[in-house]
């Protein structure tokens, strides 16, 4: 099979000629520039510039001389920066600082610098809902962001891949978390409703102009849209199932159906969120998501059989392949040859199934590790 049939057959839940392998294709199923690098080297690639892909997770931009070695079976078409924002990073003795698109700012320190942290959010002294109404996002159906897609879609076309078209923004409870700073929109959500109404629906908003516009470009009858929202922590939800069902999941309907209405059924919803949200699952299922990563099997209540029972018939299930905060960077070789086939095992029965890390693959993972997650895929994963 190419790797188009092998993906589609998967996501029809049917087992294909083996299990595919996504390294790169969304923004939480990437790898750190550092640990890209690394593997670069083990894999005797030709040593280029790595172009990052995302600036505050430092995540790199796969190549297609790694995808081909590698047999990567999806590509990510990820929009541009709109025309009216331009990267401009500036220092101090401390910190690298830059400022997106919405106003967040961002720093990163110059000493043991993996990431970017926000610390400044442009809607915490807002005092009402008019307040909110005040603030515009960039167009978000700005030629500029989608300058690469029709090029992008055509080498994935080419190379007999699937393709995963990515948002422009976090998640609709995410950026809104962004936007007014954590403790505000706990508060508003708690007692301010029509601040977190308001602001909800602005951003809702925004990302169906988006995906209104990404949509045209579409030339495929299978394709998934990335979205996301982070709902767990390691041990419980971060906002309580009655508070996602009032406020999140009625937002998350509109914005899918809005997404599947578009394409005539043919989108399907690949839904990010970390940790524990095992309560939440029967809710995201009728909010209209197909797909659902990472799988984070290490949090509390996230037991991969389980979840393959309880969910696999109505679930996609991308990730899980593989923990990335104990397993895959501290372990050895043969640990993580023994977890990876374990995992397979549980995942792989009846289709359904796309291996890829329970998030990205972070910049202190060994490459003799990823190439040992890799190499027990390709023994492992034929069906």
């Amino acid at each position: 099979m190419k790797s188009y049939e092998r993906v589609v057959n998967s996501l029809q839940h049917k087992e294909p000629d083996k299990i595919p392998f996504d390294l790169g294709a969304n923004a939480n199923t990437g790898i750190h520039r550092e640990a890209y690098i690394n593997l670069k080297k083990e894999l005797n690639s030709k040593s280029k510039e790595i172009e990052i892909l995302d600036i505050i997770t430092q995540k790199a931009k796969i190549e297609e001389e790694v995808k081909k070695t590698m047999k990567i079976d999806i590509d990510g078409i990820f929009p541009s920066p709109p025309t009216n924002w331009k990267l401009k990073r500036t220092e101090d003795k401390k910190y690298y600082y830059f400022t997106d698109e919405f106003g967040i700012k961002w720093r990163m320190p110059k000493k043991n610098n993996l990431y970017y942290d926000m610390y400044q959010h442009p809607l915490t002294d807002i005092r009402d809902s008019g307040d909110i109404a005040q603030y515009e996002f960039l167009d978000p159906k700005d030629d500029m962001r989608f300058k690469d897609f029709k090029n992008k879609i055509s080498t994935a076309n080419e190379n007999k891949r699937p393709y995963m078209i990515n948002s422009n923004s976090p998640g609709i409870f995410e950026l809104s978390l962004w936007l007014r700073g954590f403790e505000n929109f706990f508060l508003d959500l708690a007692g301010q409703n029509i601040i977190a109404e308001t602001l909800l629906d602005k951003v809702l908003y925004f990302k169906m102009q988006y995906w209104e516009k990404a949509l045209e470009y579409v030339d495929n009858e299978t394709f998934v849209v990335g979205e996301a929202d982070d709902l767990g922590t390691q041990n419980k939800a971060i906002i309580s199932p009655k508070m996602y069902r009032d406020f999140i999941k009625p937002r998350h309907e509109k914005l899918f159906s809005f997404i599947k209405n578009k394409t005539n059924g043919k989108a399907l919803i690949f839904f990010h969120s970390c940790g524990y949200i095992k309560e939440l699952i029967p809710d995201l299922i009728e909010a209209g998501v197909d797909i659902l990563n990472p799988l984070q099997y290490n949090a509390e209540n996230m037991n991969l059989i389980d979840l393959k029972k309880e969910f696999g018939a109505d679930l996609v299930f991308w990730g899980g392949a593989i923990d990335t905060q104990n397993i895959l960077p501290y372990g050895t070789p043969e640990e993580v040859k023994e977890e990876t086939k374990r995992n397979i095992n549980i995942l792989a029965p009846g289709g359904g199934f796309v291996f890829s890390t329970v998030h990205n693959i972070q910049a202190d993972v060994p490459p003799e590790n990823i190439i040992a997650m890799w190499e027990t895929l390709q023994q492992y994963g034929n069906y």
